[in-house]
């Protein structure tokens, strides 16, 4: 049976990040919206994004969840 990384507790903080890019480049919602609707502010966003924090492990939850109901995980 092939290891799938099917949750956000065997996902790191990398893996939730990419699908985050991926989905910021390719839908049409803003980055400051996609921030609110994930709970952090658009400074926290765009620190994760230009690598310069990494989201706490509480968050990162909350973003695999968000990005799993649009198939970006």
């Amino acid at each position: 049976m092939p290891n799938k990384k099917t949750d956000e507790n065997t996902m790191n903080a990398q893996d939730i990040l990419i699908g985050l890019r991926r989905y910021l480049s390719e839908s049409e919602d803003d980055p400051r919206e996609v921030a609110t609707k994930i709970g952090v502010s658009w400074i926290t966003l765009s620190a994760w994004l230009a690598g310069e924090e990494e989201p706490h492990k509480r968050i990162l939850a909350r973003v695999a969840g968000f990005l799993k109901r649009f198939g970006y995980l």
